[in-house]
């Protein structure tokens, strides 16, 4: 139940932005709660119970192949924005 790593990563980028919208419902479902978990413990000064915290072998990049396909896209995006055209 602990935050993972890639749910700490700073969701304020468009390649962020994207890459969190394509998560499957249940991978964003489980980020959200995650997220509003550590927010309630952080607001009532509790700590997360031992039993309940993530072990480091349980933390797995979720997030990062879709950073990769967003950020891939967005340097194609801007390659072809940036293309010139010489006339012959």
């Amino acid at each position: 139940m602990g935050l993972k790593f890639n749910d700490l990563l700073m969701e304020e980028t468009p390649v962020m932005q994207k890459a969190i919208k394509r998560l499957p419902p249940s991978l964003s479902y489980a980020r959200n709660f995650r997220i509003l978990t550590a927010h309630q413990l952080s607001l009532t000064q509790q700590i997360l119970p031992p039993e309940k915290a993530l072990k480091p072998e349980e933390d797995d990049h979720y997030l990062i192949p879709y950073i990769l396909e967003a950020e891939k896209e967005a340097f194609e995006k801007a390659e072809l924005d940036n293309i010139e055209v010489k006339s012959s």
